[in-house]
């Protein structure tokens, strides 16, 4: 909300792509952007004043990039997380607005080179991950099927965006099943999708990825 409210962003063709111009938003400070984010928090928790807040505590929020961080080893009693369908939906371009705004509240935030290494970017450069058992035999079905199909670029662009997708999918469940604690539960919210007719289990292939880590029976 922060975000739209100040900045002047446009819609592009592509419906979840966003237009942001290249001297967009520099007059505002990151005072100014601090403000309009307390600005919004207020109102929501005006929203939510008589409820009962006295089990909440302070959060600890960090950031990582889970492909290259390792987190604590068995450190966690519950992991919630949402990876990026493998759809080649691109998250950056539709939360462009958004990570604006935050850029002018932290250096560290960097949309293009986030865009570059984030798990299901759709931008893939000449480097191709090599498939590797452990993924599990619905991912490796799925990879032969891609790189024989007879559609355009399917053994070129489309075979290496899948790879990349696989091999960034298998380390960060890596490094978050490391981080579980012996009796943590983990929730990932994945969901299928296609490729031309191919059918894409993500759900199964996710499942298989974790059981040839050794953390699931």
């Amino acid at each position: 909300r922060a975000a739209r409210t100040c900045l002047s962003v446009t819609a592009t063709r592509n419906p979840t792509w966003f237009k942001v111009a290249a001297n967009n938003g520099t007059h505002l400070t990151s005072e100014e952007a601090h403000t309009l984010l307390i600005g919004q928090l207020t109102a929501l928790i005006s929203t939510a004043a008589g409820r009962d807040h006295s089990i909440v505590t302070k959060p600890t929020i960090r950031k990582a990039n889970l492909n290259t961080c390792r987190l604590p080893p068995a450190h966690y009693d519950a992991i919630i997380t949402s990876p990026p369908y493998l759809t080649r939906l691109d998250y950056v371009k539709a939360t462009l607005p958004e990570l604006t705004l935050l850029a002018h509240l932290s250096s560290g935030i960097n949309p293009t080179r986030l865009r570059e290494t984030m798990m299901g970017s759709p931008l893939v450069g000449q480097h191709k991950p090599r498939s590797s058992a452990n993924w599990g035999k619905t991912s490796l079905d799925l990879l032969q099927q891609i790189q024989t199909h007879q559609s355009k670029a399917s053994s070129g662009y489309y075979l290496r965006f899948y790879l990349q997708y696989l091999n960034r999918l298998h380390r960060s469940l890596a490094h978050l099943l490391r981080a579980a604690g012996p009796k943590a539960k983990i929730a990932m919210v994945v969901q299928p999708s296609y490729y031309k007719e191919l059918y894409i289990d993500l759900p199964l292939i996710t499942c298989e990825m974790a059981e040839n880590l050794g953390q699931l029976p």
